[in-house]
């Protein structure tokens, strides 16, 4: 009997083992997925602008390497540089105050165009010399700091000044505070004086036309309380443009500063619109259209850049990713995850109402070129505020890496990230890995060639080299996935030979940009690396044999080793997903509700497949060992239960 249950033992061993493994084979096939990338070095080559990893001057620049920054807003429609007040509009009960220059000493706020002084600030703290300000165009501007305007007084009335563009007369460097208007080409004329023309490097690159001008109406009652029209729209933006141009003429003008989908098909579905539709496929066409016919009378360009702000307004019906910022909501954050799409992806329809009621117009930036090709070739495309949301969850950097990637590889000229949370750890890590991968200064190399993914649902990729060389290829990989790794099986067309290269990348665990598994066995120019969910990773690739050759070295001090597996990163890291934010409602695949079980369902797949990367091979085999030993144990004793009851 005793050694009939030994061989029962055995063979229960044998087979619960191989079970368990089976079983855990099965469920991690389960939870990784495989994409195909192709690289090719000598295609698609366009220029990327430096001046695409912007952001919006009063944002926390801290730990931030940008190129760009933009000084907007509403209350830059009513600034009068004069005296340094402006009006909030409804955002603050239409309060004149001094909430521009509050940083600055009283005898400060005395000085003339004390605001742009802000932005000065920025230039001598940093270094970044693109820098763009708003210019008033409304028609007033506030005349004092003495609070809310009350209805007797909308402009024009006291409270207000009437702003003009030109002068007409000399400019003066002491504004005369006691008249009755503000003059733009003065305040223009004191800016070069203090800093110099656009040519200088501290001079104010480049001016936008006031701030959302198809709002004015609903952000300034007290100011324009009537609807702004295309005609106003015009006439104000040509009579600025070519005061900008005739005291700065290398200064860039921004031009549109639409604050939306709706202004840019219809200019916020105005009367006019319909009258003077014609042929035009929406209002960007107009405008440009009559942008380019002003410039052509003019025999000078007045649109340098067609400027748009663009707040995704992808959606659950309820809210916006932008407006949500409850980030145990899955289904938001999974929406947000594949929002930037609606920028270039013609298969993707974002849910809410710009997929709904817009599509003939998307995706957005191939309407935009076509547009600028057929009426005002040669503008640029610039995107002065945006947002994805999500600034501090991953979400959040998965979706701004995403636009950057596409920003580069689409050619738009200049984009400023506004954001409209407190904590923006991660949108500030997804242009850092643009801009400063490694803590030394390393970015993105400055010309975009071809990559693809066949997964574009769950992955993206970039690539560049930098000034035409293929030596040190650079590419952006981002896992949208919020449960499964991602294989990426790379495969790169280039007369150059890779051998080997590093990583650094941020993921669910931590915004912080770290140096990941480095890149080593390159066959033919063709690699396979992992990249766990939620992750967002750029590889370096050069012709060395050793990963630590000609690559540039991680300067992060607490980065984990360049040896170190995907999952050993993310298992170092206490910080877990919450629950929430992995429930089945999330993506397309089927999700575990438990962060625990994902964690260590990347953990054992890594070490099955792939044991000599991950400490987790041994541990593995001990408890399929242990498992099997279990049910070898329960059935060999229930046989000596059942032999010994019979006899």
């Amino acid at each position: 009997m005793i050694g009939r249950a030994v061989k029962i033992f055995l063979a229960a061993l044998f087979f619960g083992s191989l079970s368990f493994s089976q079983v855990v084979l099965e469920a991690n096939a389960e939870n990784s997925r495989t994409a195909n990338i192709k690289i090719d070095t000598s295609s698609e080559k366009k220029l990327i602008s430096p001046y695409i990893y912007g952001i919006n001057y009063d944002a926390d620049i801290s730990g931030l390497t940008f190129f760009s920054v933009k000084q907007g807003g509403d209350r830059f429609s009513s600034y009068n540089w004069e005296n340094n007040f402006s009006n909030s509009g409804i955002q603050w009960f239409n309060t004149s105050d001094n909430a521009l220059v509050s940083n600055f000493s009283l005898p400060e706020q005395k000085q003339p165009a004390m605001a742009i002084r802000n932005l000065y600030n920025i230039f001598t703290s940093t270094g970044v010399s693109f820098q763009v300000t708003t210019l008033p165009m409304c028609g007033y501007v506030a005349a004092d700091g003495s609070g809310p305007i009350l209805d007797t007084q909308i402009a024009p009335s006291t409270r207000w000044k009437e702003l003009k563009v030109k002068k007409n007369q000399p400019l003066s460097l002491e504004p005369d505070v006691s008249d009755a208007n503000v003059y733009v080409d003065e305040y223009i004329n004191y800016i070069i004086s203090q800093y110099g023309k656009s040519t200088s490097p501290s001079g104010i690159k480049g001016y936008a036309l006031d701030n959302e001008p198809d709002l004015w109406s609903s952000t300034h009652p007290a100011m324009h309380p009537e609807l702004s029209s295309p005609e106003e729209l015009i006439e104000k933006s040509v009579e600025l443009a070519q005061t900008i141009k005739a005291l700065d003429k290398n200064a860039l003008v921004f031009g549109g500063e639409f604050s939306g989908i709706d202004a840019f098909v219809s200019y916020n579905n105005h009367d006019n619109w319909s009258k003077i539709k014609g042929d035009f496929g929406w209002f960007i066409d107009y405008y440009l259209s009559e942008m380019k016919n002003a410039s052509s009378l003019q025999k000078q360009r007045l649109l340098d850049v067609l400027d748009l702000h663009y707040y995704s307004a992808a959606g659950n019906g309820e809210s916006t990713v932008c407006e949500n910022d409850d980030y145990s909501n899955a289904e938001m954050n999974a929406i947000r995850i594949q929002s930037a799409r609606t920028l270039w992806d013609g298969t993707y329809t974002e849910p809410g109402r710009v997929g709904e009621s817009f599509l003939q117009y998307l995706p957005l930036l191939p309407t935009l070129q076509a547009s600028v090709n057929k009426y005002y070739p040669g503008t640029k495309i610039g995107f002065s505020e945006y947002n994805f949301g999500g600034g501090g969850h991953i979400s959040g950097g998965i979706a701004e890496a995403d636009a950057l990637g596409i920003f580069g590889r689409e050619g738009v000229y200049f984009a400023c990230l506004r954001p409209n949370a407190g904590d923006i750890s991660y949108q500030k890590a997804a242009i850092n890995l643009f801009t400063n991968y490694d803590g030394n200064g390393s970015d993105f190399g400055n010309t975009s060639i071809k990559a693809e993914t066949s997964d574009m649902e769950n992955s993206s990729v970039y690539a560049s080299i930098d000034d035409g060389s293929e030596e040190v290829l650079k590419i952006i990989l981002i896992n949208k996935n919020q449960t499964s790794k991602l294989i990426a099986n790379v495969e790169i067309n280039s007369g150059y030979k890779y051998k080997s290269g590093v990583a650094y990348g941020f993921n669910s665990q931590s915004s912080k940009i770290s140096k990941l598994q480095s890149v080593k066995n390159i066959s033919q120019n063709s690699f396979k690396y992992e990249i766990p969910a939620l992750t967002v990773v750029e590889l370096i690739l050069t012709g060395d044999n050793s990963v630590s050759g000609t690559v540039l070295p991680d300067s992060s001090d607490s980065a984990v080793e360049s040896g170190t597996s995907f999952s050993e990163f993310i298992s170092s890291n206490s910080v877990e997903l919450s629950a929430t934010e992995i429930s089945s409602s999330s993506l397309t695949t089927g999700f575990s509700s438990s962060t625990q079980t994902e964690k260590t369902n990347i953990e054992l797949t890594s070490a099955i497949q792939n044991p000599s990367l991950s400490k987790h091979s041994v541990p593995l085999a001990i408890k399929i060992i242990v498992v099997g030993f279990v049910f070898a144990f329960f059935a060999a004793t229930i046989y000596l239960f059942v032999d010994g009851a019979r006899k």
